[in-house]
């Protein structure tokens, strides 16, 4: 006993002195290998199951898997749907920023009913053999479902993993056993049985809630032995199991206590005597993050335990690879190390009644002081519409390491807490990491895709300039008016953002003012390949629910008829801009009515603000509270009391649709063509004191269907001065949530399948509240799934219920 003691504690000093050393040749290999960053995509959904009528909403977070922290660099986030059999359907490029992104897709009648995949990846991720895009499975219905669409797989394989990857004989091996259709998905069973050749039953076991068993089996290199399976429909399935191989070395990991694991080798001492007294070394690793301990085992003994402390290994998962001779590990496993991970956690909404259709939903943190970027969809508390087969947890901290992607991953991570038991079982299944050691040896990424950042513009002159004369780029949505730098005739935009089938607008502009049209060449990289996903992560398993039946009904409009239009004449004219109800009697006829000639030249409404002496700041970075913000530019007080410089250079009171804005935020993005009308009072005069900044009123257009008004001298002129590139594969407009036009509230249809709230950006700064509004539907509880991730790394997931009749 006091011999074993010794060993131990020798041991324990070996494994930490160790730490330090390194394989320069494997640990150069290692470390070029994952060389270049890697990042991670998660997409969070309102939900997973929709109805033609609907729109797709999701919030993009983009990781370092590296530093921990949200990716910066890539700013142009590919998102595309694809059919059943992996085929794209639409694809489409969105903003992304300081690792943070969202977008919409609109479901028409087009799309049948079905299961589709939604995909997300950016052009970084190209330079990598293993496939770090997100993908996520949804179904979309098409009005009322009548039969069951499902391709519901038959075939059940049964999966035998010895831990660490090799069978070892006459010593105890752990055996993780798991069920799963043809395509990798598991399948649930009833109980299990390991028997010998003679059918003595050597172990009874029943599946975890993970559908994985994990027992302990102690084979002989000259029985034989089977597994039968018994599954949930009565049936059994008997298979062999391959006999253990010689030289084979087990591999074992399991929690030791609260700081510590226990490693554990095992061998054969009749096939494997010329591991005996060597070294072996082991490697714990991760994207690029190496440390080697180099063990032995004595004569005496067919196995050796060692003691590690888990604050040396990396958060998370690490890849244990035991090496011998081979540059290839004899054995593998991989563990998730819990210790050290932190989350952000949310306190429980607070929900208060507002107006009689109106609630305010009111979140904060309970301890972090650093700013949290949140995304957040509130749906019926009976929803059978959100089953995501991932979490941000999940997406981040597991799924990059696995080469299994038919497993869901979020059920292991729930409500910021990890199910252990569950997923040491899960890893033991896997056996190898996807990162192959034949790959990392002989071929490391080369860096041929770069960040894609925007889109690029090259363009050639074709006819040379005037020493007067300048190329003038029209104003965008997106960007600003600008010159031209020409070298020999050639340009390169800077980094711009247009918007899909927008038109970048070029003309020749003269000392004088005058615009004429160029000739020119231009090369754009607004191309988006076409591509499908691979079969490997289908899972065609029934996912149409049979309370699918029945579904909300959505009123799209696609069946109004549009009538003709009926002009009435009276004593006195009153134009359809200026008649609008919403703009004031004081401003009959006063009102600016947006032209085409308008849209031409101001294309942004905040350009409009800008040419009307406004300064206009359009602040999207991470940290901001407000992303407009508007002020006069010239001084207008000298006072340095309370609020100086806002005194000095004050906002405007600004009416959107008569109602008074309280922040500017809805002003992003707004295009002059939504606007019928707008009226600027700059010395304030109708708001008295608090006027200075002068008043601004907006209204937007009250039918998409009516033509913006035009001027056909200055359309044909603007014709003749313009040479207009149409940018084909743009970035997508961000778009406000719109609940869908549900044609009640009161029924199944709709706390099954409808959706009441999304919101896409919710910023949290330390302790700090925020809130936002939903319309009222009548439900007594929401289900509020929270995803979200801070400056610093810190990951959100939780899943919060609120009672509308026990909340404040």
């Amino acid at each position: 006993m006091l011999k074993n003691i010794r060993f131990l504690i020798v041991t324990i000093i070996i494994l930490s002195f160790s730490l330090q050393v390194k394989s320069q040749e494997l640990g150069t290999v290692y470390s070029n290998y994952f060389e270049l960053p890697r990042e991670s995509i998660f997409l969070h959904l309102n939900k997973t199951t929709y109805i033609t009528g609907e729109d797709i909403y999701f919030k993009a977070y983009i990781y370092n898997r590296q530093t921990g922290k949200p990716f910066s660099e890539t700013t142009n986030l590919i998102v595309g749907i694809y059919d059943s059999l992996g085929n794209q359907v639409i694809k489409k490029q969105f903003i992304s920023g300081n690792g943070f992104g969202n977008g919409h897709f609109e479901l028409d009648s087009s799309f049948p009913s079905g299961s589709y995949y939604i995909k997300a990846s950016t052009n970084w991720m190209k330079n990598f053999y293993e496939d770090d895009s997100f993908h996520q499975k949804i179904t979309i219905y098409n009005s009322s479902v009548s039969k069951d669409l499902s391709n519901i797989s038959s075939v059940k394989k049964i999966k035998f993993t010895p831990e660490g990857g090799s069978l070892v004989n006459d010593v105890a091996n752990n055996v993780a056993i798991r069920v799963s259709d043809e395509h990798g998905y598991s399948k649930p069973f009833k109980k299990g049985i390991i028997k010998d050749q003679y059918g003595y039953h050597l172990t009874t076991f029943t599946p975890g809630k993970n559908n994985i068993a994990v027992v302990t089996f102690s084979p002989r290199a000259t029985f034989e032995y089977s597994l039968e399976i018994e599954h949930e429909d009565g049936s059994k399935q008997l298979q062999k199991i391959a006999p253990p191989k010689k030289n084979a070395v087990g591999l074992a990991i399991a929690s030791h206590s609260m700081d510590k694991i226990a490693i554990t080798l095992r061998l054969d001492k009749k096939t494997t005597t010329s591991i005996i007294n060597d070294t072996l070394y082991l490697l714990i690793h991760r994207d690029g993050m190496a440390k080697k301990i180099n063990l032995t085992i004595p004569k005496d003994l067919n196995y050796a335990s060692y003691l590690f402390d888990k604050s040396q290994l990396q958060q998370g998962v690490n890849i244990f690879s035991l090496f011998h001779d081979s540059k290839e590990p004899i054995a593998e496993r991989i563990y998730f190390n819990t210790e050290g991970i932190k989350y952000e956690e949310i306190q429980k909404p607070t929900i208060t009644k507002t107006q009689t259709d109106s609630l305010l939903i009111s979140l904060s943190k309970k301890t972090s002081n650093s700013l949290s970027n949140l995304s957040i969809s509130v749906l019926p508390f009976e929803t059978i519409s959100n089953a995501p087969s991932q979490n941000i947890l999940s997406a981040f901290y597991l799924k990059p390491y696995l080469k299994n992607q038919t497993i869901s991953y979020s059920r292991y991570f729930s409500k910021n807490t990890i199910d252990s038991l569950e997923l040491d079982a899960l890893l033991i299944s896997q056996g190898q990491s996807r990162y192959l050691w034949k790959r990392i040896l002989n071929n490391p990424p080369k860096k041929t895709y770069t960040f894609s950042q925007g889109v690029s513009i090259k363009g050639t002159l074709n006819k040379k300039l005037r020493s007067n004369e300048q190329l003038f780029l029209h104003a965008g949505t997106t960007y600003p008016a600008q010159t031209l730098k020409l070298e020999n005739g050639n340009f390169t935009l800077p980094l711009i953002f247009p918007e899909t089938e927008q038109a970048l607008q070029f003309s020749i502009l003269s000392g004088r003012g005058k615009l004429t049209k160029p000739s020119l060449s231009i090369l754009s990289t607004d191309i988006l390949e076409k591509d499908f996903i691979t079969e490997r992560i289908f899972n065609k398993t029934n996912s149409f629910s049979s309370k699918a039946k029945t579904l909300p009904v959505v009123s799209n409009f696609d069946d109004i008829e549009q009538l003709n239009e009926v002009i009435l004449t009276g004593k006195k004219k009153v134009s359809y801009e200026s008649s609008n109800p919403l703009v004031p009697s004081f401003l009959k006829n006063k009102v600016t009515v947006v032209t085409e000639d308008l849209v031409f030249k101001q294309p942004s409404f905040l350009d409009i603000i800008r040419s009307r002496g406004y300064t206009v700041r359009e602040d999207l970075q991470f940290a901001s509270t407000t992303r407009v913000q508007i002020r006069v530019r010239t001084q207008q007080s000298f006072g340095l009391g309370s609020g100086g410089s806002e005194r000095a250079f004050p906002q405007p009171v600004i009416y959107f649709n008569d109602v008074k804005l309280i922040d500017f935020d809805i002003l992003t993005g707004l295009r002059t063509e939504d606007l019928e009308s707008f009226y600027f009072q700059r010395n304030g005069a109708s708001e008295g004191v608090n006027g200075t900044g002068g008043v601004i009123r907006i209204y937007t257009r009250r039918n998409l269907n009516k033509p913006i008004k035009s001027d056909s001298k200055k359309e044909i002129s603007n014709m003749s001065e313009v040479f207009a590139y149409p940018i084909k594969n743009g970035f997508e407009k961000e778009k406000k949530f719109i609940q869908p036009d549900y044609s009640t509230y009161d029924d199944k249809a709709f706390t099954n399948f409808g959706v009441i709230h999304w919101e896409p950006q919710l910023i949290l700064d330390g302790k700090k509240s925020s809130s936002f509004n939903i319309k009222d539907t009548g439900n007594k509880k929401l289900m509020v799934h929270i995803e979200g991730m801070t400056l610093d790394g810190l990951l959100i997931s939780t899943i919060k219920t609120l009672n509308l009749y026990n909340s404040n």
